[in-house]
């Protein structure tokens, strides 16, 4: 996994909240859910909230989104996988960066696709519904 990964781009073409204005960023691939419990007890484990981390350092620098959102997700990767697993920290570590928290996903789009070439990895887009 790259360690300093950097985002691809980011659009910012009116002020923040209006309606169509997108963050777009390539991400590590995310770890799984099922690394958020540990010993049967949920209690996040390193790896995830080190995940966390690092998407929240990589948005940092935007302006959170205010209203409801569209999140679309393109995960590529390595071997075969249950999308819906690999959702929550990407979501999770996007709170703070492309919107003020996850509950303001109002629609999620979520497609799998066989890295080719390359390392497993995550491409994001959240646009402004609102």
């Amino acid at each position: 996994m790259n360690q300093n990964p950097v985002p691809l781009t980011r659009q910012r073409p009116a002020p923040p909240g209006v309606a169509g204005e997108t963050y777009e960023i390539t991400l590590p691939f995310p770890v799984s859910t099922n690394a958020r419990f540990t010993s049967r007890r949920f209690v996040l484990t390193a790896s995830y909230r080190g995940y966390i981390e690092q998407v929240r350092w990589m948005t940092k620098k935007w302006v959170p989104f205010k209203g409801s959102v569209s999140v679309e997700i393109a995960l590529y990767y390595g071997r075969n996988i249950d999308v819906d697993n690999y959702c929550k920290a990407l979501l999770d570590g996007m709170s703070g960066g492309a919107y003020v928290d996850d509950k303001q996903v109002t629609r999620l789009t979520v497609v799998k696709e066989k890295a080719t070439g390359g390392e497993p990895k995550a491409v994001v887009v959240v646009t402004a519904l609102e």
